[in-house]
């Protein structure tokens, strides 16, 4: 039984792995760069809302 549990602990970790590598990081990157637009941030402080 305990190897069973230790498979699956094995297979949670690289499901949870393969979320955060090819679906969480890419989303946080996209993000990023959405927020810190060195032209959006320089539009923000002329006081000019780009959409």
């Amino acid at each position: 039984m305990k190897n069973t549990s230790k498979f699956q602990n094995v297979v949670i970790a690289t499901i949870v792995g393969w979320l955060v590598l090819f679906v969480f990081l890419p989303n946080l990157m996209i993000i990023r760069h959405q927020l810190f637009d060195p032209r959006r941030c320089q539009l923000r402080q002329t006081g000019l809302h780009a959409g």
